[in-house]
């Protein structure tokens, strides 16, 4: 009878590089739990996405900074839902100012608008300093 225990090196589902990275290097160089993006598929998806008339980003589903700047560079428009998220797009490097066409690789709009159901004090100021364009939500 033949040993029947799957050899993890070889076994179908396990995962041994991501995006041309080991992964057991990944995990040793920075240790884990790790999260890991693959920034060709990112910027795929930006991609896709091009042919409309206005791409944004909902900072809340990831508001990694590096994968904010990729976003950025790659066109995309940043929604905050907080003077968090608002600082985070600033810092990410989008600007506060609507770009002329095709300026920072950004369409004409605003780049930063911040869409939220319950305003707090902080976050409105943040919005008034910076001349953020709001999208009022319902509560």
């Amino acid at each position: 009878m033949s040993d029947t225990t799957p050899n993890t090196s070889e076994s179908a589902g396990i995962r041994r590089q991501f995006a041309g990275v080991d992964l057991q290097e990944l995990a040793k160089r920075h240790g884990t739990p790790i999260y890991a993006y693959d920034a060709s598929v990112i910027r795929q998806r930006c991609a896709d996405l091009r042919d409309w008339d206005t791409v944004r980003f909902a900072q809340k589903a990831c508001s990694n900074l590096a994968i904010l700047d990729l976003v950025r560079r790659e066109g995309v428009l940043v929604d905050a839902v907080s003077h968090g998220e608002i600082a985070r797009a600033i810092a990410a490097g989008y600007s506060t100012k609507s770009p002329s066409e095709g300026q920072d690789n950004l369409p004409a709009a605003d780049p930063i608008v911040y869409t939220a159901d319950i305003f707090d004090h902080e976050s409105l100021e943040a919005v008034v300093q910076h001349g953020i364009h709001v999208n009022c939500g319902s509560a």
